[in-house]
């Protein structure tokens, strides 16, 4: 027992000790064990600081280094807000309308690598695998397969396959992304983006209002901000096959869509003006034509039209007149409806009545100027002055009125400044001030010449006589709802201001009302009003009507109105 422990000591001792090896031999190992071990410290200490310098000194490039090739950024593609009527009729929607896309570079098989000889994007294998995934997604989406291989076998890092996916086919896609293994399957490499895309269901109703996201003049624009709704930015983290993966989840895209706008268009009387405006421009060959109708009590405006319309579906086709909303960018001459105006401000400021004689005349002479009317009456009253469109009438009651005053006027119904619908390309019209004004000046500007006006400008100051006096800034937008229909805001009605009493507001009705009626046979000194095929039975009808002379080289035609 003794001998065997020996023995084992002895031998174990051989195997440590290295029998027969010499002291120099021991000293030399000993040395190189020594070196070993020194460099293998030495190496940890370079490794340690090297990270410590790159993890705290070299922050920034670290972190950029991990969203690069680790972290992933996107956007939530949320959707965009309704466009609706006062009756909550749909102007402009936000329909489904998704896309697939890849990276053809890591489009393989679970566990292959492009590294891989096999595996390389040219090889027979990867090839084979693309044009299977393709013919799938041909299958799934009703695509010609020849498009989606001619996508997928770019060597890319990014590509889409297919876009404006409805909502069936959008399922389908999903449900094959859920089950890979199943027939019609798709590989994790394929991803499905949650898109959307803009429609316009009533096509050319409203469009010019409505409009596009680009187009001036539009809602869609001029409220962008608040219809995109949010844009949010999603961290994740890339798989090998750069899927990106929630760990705590994909985020809801419903909690930052839009805001919803409720505007204070009616659809059906929007309709019928389209109709009748679209008749009338074609009936008189018109270049284009534009008509408003507001609610006189409140601002709101109820229809807006353009004739010829445009179509927002159909970005492809620009329309005659660009991408614009003549009714609120285009301003002209307004002529003698102006003179509507020129008789209120007159009888508030009392310097004239409606049964006051003028003498007209042959004509009216000015410095440098003879102002006539076109069917001249000898005289008339102040109330034929609107009634048949006395140009000698009108001057004669302006220049009875302060320079100053009737500028104030003129400013008190929004004339010379934008209508301020929130909308963006209005224009400001012109009017120069009142020490600017000669006196021919001053006189052409009674009947409409030498200021330029907007249709909506025009139609919120007769709006102003029509209530009673007050004039209000035009409304479009009615409320504001939240992406679950809840209310956000109603947009206040603007209080007003008065610019004529209730008396004067009463004459210049009358006045209006005797545009549209006959001469009576019965009654001598009557005449007829310029306006007399608007008039309706059961309905008292008031109106103006006007004609502006185009200006050729600086001066007013005589024979192009």
């Amino acid at each position: 027992m003794q001998r065997s422990i020996r023995n084992i000591g002895t031998r174990v001792f051989q195997w440590v000790d290295r029998a027969g090896m010499g002291p120099a031999a021991r000293a030399a190992r000993a040395e190189r064990r020594i070196k070993q071990i020194a460099w293998a410290l030495g190496g940890y200490v370079v490794f340690a600081y090297s990270a410590a310098v790159v993890a705290v000194v070299n922050v920034d490039g670290v972190r950029k280094y991990a969203e690069g090739n680790v972290a992933y950024r996107s956007r939530v593609d949320t959707r965009r807000g309704d466009i609706l009527d006062r009756h909550g009729v749909t102007l402009a929607t936000s329909l489904r309308s998704d896309s697939v896309s890849t990276n053809p570079r890591w489009l393989l098989p679970g566990g292959a690598k492009p590294s891989h000889p096999e595996w390389g994007f040219r090889a027979p294998k990867a090839v084979a695998f693309r044009n299977e995934v393709a013919a799938r997604l041909a299958r799934l989406v009703d695509r010609p397969l020849e498009d989606i291989q001619e996508r997928i076998h770019r060597e890319v890092g990014f590509v889409y396959l297919a876009k404006n996916l409805d909502y069936a086919k959008s399922e389908r896609v999903r449900t094959a992304l859920i089950n890979p293994k199943a027939p019609d399957g798709l590989p994790k490499g394929v991803t499905l983006e949650r898109e959307f895309t803009r429609y316009y269901p009533n096509n050319l109703l409203a469009g010019p209002l409505v409009g596009r996201p680009t187009q001036t003049g539009s809602v869609e624009a001029s409220f962008d901000a608040l219809l995109a709704g949010q844009q949010v930015e999603v961290r994740s983290f890339k798989d090998s096959s750069s899927t990106p993966m929630f760990f705590d989840g994909a985020p809801e895209p419903g909690l930052y869509a839009g805001h919803s706008l409720v505007l204070t268009i009616d659809e059906r009387i929007q309709a019928v003006t389209e109709h009748h405006l679209d008749a009338a421009t074609q009936e008189f060959e018109a270049d284009f034509g534009i008509a408003a109708v507001m609610d006189v009590d409140t601002g709101e405006v109820l229809a807006l039209a353009v004739s010829p319309s445009l179509n927002p579906n159909d970005a492809a086709s620009p329309p005659k007149y660009g991408w614009h909303n003549l009714a609120l960018e285009n301003q002209y001459e307004p002529g003698s409806t102006f003179k509507v105006f020129n008789l209120a401000i007159g009888l508030q400021e009392k310097k004239v009545s409606l049964t006051e004689v003028i003498a007209t005349g042959a004509g009216y002479a000015l410095p440098g100027k003879i102002i006539k009317d076109d069917h001249p009456h000898g005289q008339v009253t102040g109330l034929q002055s609107l009634q048949v469109s006395s140009n000698i009438a009108n001057c004669k009651i302006a220049m009875r009125i302060n320079r100053e005053r009737y500028y104030g006027y003129l400013k008190a119904m929004g004339f010379g400044r934008r209508v301020d619908l929130g909308i963006q390309g209005e224009s400001n019209g012109q009017l120069a001030k009142p020490d600017k004004w000669s006196t021919v000046q001053y006189c052409n500007i009674a009947f409409g010449q030498g200021i330029a006006v907007t249709p909506l400008q025009m139609t919120a100051a007769v709006a102003a006589v029509a209530n009673g006096g007050v004039y209000r800034r035009p409304k479009i937008l009615r409320e504001e709802l939240r992406p679950d229909g809840k209310p956000v805001r109603p947009f206040a009605v603007d209080p007003g201001v008065r610019v004529f009493d209730e008396a004067t507001a009463a004459q210049v009705r009358t006045a209006m009302a005797s545009v549209t009626r006959p001469r009576d046979p019965k009654d001598p000194h009557s005449l007829s009003g310029t306006a007399t095929r608007a008039r309706m039975p059961n309905y008292t009808i008031g109106g103006k009507t006007g004609t502006a002379q185009q200006a050729e080289n600086g001066h007013y035609s005589d024979t192009h109105w």
